[in-house]
């Protein structure tokens, strides 16, 4: 028995073209229903020109000025403007000296291989930590009638807390002078790390309202590279140069004198360290 559904002869064939030669679906239209077709068409543009009815409210342009003045007005946007710079700055910085702080500090005594596990840790770390907080943000219990603001107060604290175990866990790298713990630290504290990218931007679009949401998205990453990984390396390498000045580095990417520089690894470290306690703000 066939059991598929029937259906009418007008669905069941196309309306916009046939493969039948000769065919032409306008041929089958008359000039009645073609009038009558111009006359609804009218009608419902008769409608839309028709002011709303009374008590009902009508949305005026926001203008990109009442955007920016929506955002920069709420103490918590800009408060998690600055605090995601920060903490895109550190990553950055990370990403762009890790490789040659990792050699300073005599781990790898090759490019390659401290490129190569600096660069796995970091990917390793991503790929755990941002499937990471959307899960803890998932089991943060609050009622579906709680204002914005109180989610938003709750999911800053969550964030607060996975930033300070990051820096817990990332400070002990900057002392070590085993492999394995500096290897570890750094993994498990950029996995903490990068737990928090899911809370910046759900807080983003909490603390503002909604109809400014897309624009506070915009400006929150304008803000995070004019304040954060553009500037951070070209610091970050002032600290560098300043603190550790034999670990100059050559037109070719090499340090021009490997063994100096490691003698001076406790600028190296500093420079790290610094650049962590960025989080803290």
């Amino acid at each position: 028995t066939n059991t598929r559904p029937r259906c009418s002869k007008a669905l069941s064939e196309p309306l916009l073209g046939d493969n039948r030669e000769g065919f032409h679906p306008q041929d089958n239209v008359s000039d009645s229903n073609k009038s009558a077709g111009g006359r609804h068409a009218k009608r419902r543009l008769s409608r839309l020109a028709e002011p709303p009815p009374e008590g009902v409210k009508v949305a005026k342009n926001i203008t990109m000025a009442d955007e920016l003045v929506a955002c920069v007005s709420s103490l918590p946007f800009v408060s998690v403007v600055f605090s995601y710079a920060a903490y895109t700055a550190v990553l950055i910085s990370i990403s762009t000296f890790g490789s040659a702080f990792v050699m300073a500090l005599g781990f790898f005594n090759t490019e390659t291989s401290a490129a190569l596990v600096f660069g796995g840790i970091i990917s390793i770390a991503g790929v755990l930590g941002t499937p990471l907080g959307g899960f803890i943000i998932h089991n943060i219990k609050h009622g579906e009638d709680d204002p914005p603001m109180l989610v938003f107060s709750n999911y800053f604290r969550q964030l607060n807390r996975q930033i300070l175990l990051g820096i817990v866990l990332l400070v002990p790298m900057t002392f070590t002078g085993s492999t394995a713990i500096f290897v570890g630290s750094m993994l498990l504290g950029c996995v903490s790390l990068f737990t928090a990218t899911v809370f910046f931007n759900l807080g983003c679009m909490l603390c503002v309202p909604a109809e400014n949401r897309s624009f506070a998205v915009g400006l929150l990453t304008f803000g995070i590279h004019a304040m954060g990984d553009v500037p951070s390396p070209v610091i970050v390498g002032y600290l560098k140069d300043n603190l550790a000045p034999a670990c100059n580095i050559d037109g070719d990417g090499e340090f021009e004198d490997l063994d100096a520089c490691r003698k001076d690894s406790g600028g190296i470290q500093l420079t790290m360290l610094i650049t962590f306690s960025w989080l803290l703000w």
